[in-house]
């Protein structure tokens, strides 16, 4: 029941919101109407330019043991994947 009523009081403020939006006009004496001038902003405000550094090196490691790669060929007795479907 609670949830019902929510429904009905969302689906109602939707109505009479874009009713509003639809039947606004303009005033000739205003130098600006607020319902435009709301329409141009963005939803979420810049909070202010976050402040970004170049990275710098903290500490440098060298590399202890030398690495071979397996140069021979991997042979696999079955398919690497499945075939298509």
């Amino acid at each position: 029941m609670r949830r019902r009523l929510l429904v009905v009081v969302v689906l109602v403020a939707t109505l009479v919101l874009s009713t509003v939006a639809f039947q606004h006009s303009h005033d000739p004496a205003a130098r600006s109407c607020d319902l435009c001038q709301v329409g141009h902003t963005p939803a979420l405000q810049a909070t202010g330019l976050a402040a970004v550094r170049s990275p710098q090196p903290i500490e440098w490691h060298s590399v202890t043991e030398q690495v071979h790669p397996d140069l021979e060929p991997l042979l696999a007795s079955s398919p690497s994947r499945a075939p298509p479907a």
